[in-house]
């Protein structure tokens, strides 16, 4: 097997590793902004292009970083009483989708993500001018 083809070339884990830094510092930084660059690494590491799986991926890792994330921000930032409402929906929110994501087409979900990600942006930007 010639190395370019090779699952886990040196490219590849070297690549994987630098990115899941930048994703935990952008998680850390931002706490938001991961999911977009563990999409990055699973196109590195899933070779069946399934857009379902690397999404898939891609919530696996967040999930991890979000918690660290949380647990370094300061407690007064994070309320008791909004944690116990929010939390619990997100939950909700969070199995409907993964429900929901296997009827749908992959291509329909990077689209979904795209203007979500660009509303996202824009609107970011629009609050900071």
């Amino acid at each position: 097997m010639n190395k370019s083809t090779h699952p886990y070339s040196v490219f590849m884990l070297i690549s994987s590793a630098i990115l899941s830094v930048a994703a935990g510092f952008v998680n850390g930084l931002l706490g938001a902004g991961s999911g977009i660059i563990f999409m990055l690494i699973s196109r590195l590491v899933i070779k069946s292009g399934d857009g379902k799986e690397m999404y898939s991926f891609a919530i696996m890792c967040v999930i991890p970083v979000s918690v660290i994330s949380l647990l370094m921000y300061p407690p007064e930032l994070f309320p008791p009483t909004d944690l116990i409402t929010v939390i619990p929906l997100a939950i909700i929110g969070g199995y409907l989708g993964a429900i929901i994501k296997d009827r749908i087409n992959a291509a329909y979900l990077g689209i979904a993500f795209a203007l979500i990600t660009v509303y996202s942006g824009i609107s970011m930007i629009v609050r900071a001018l």
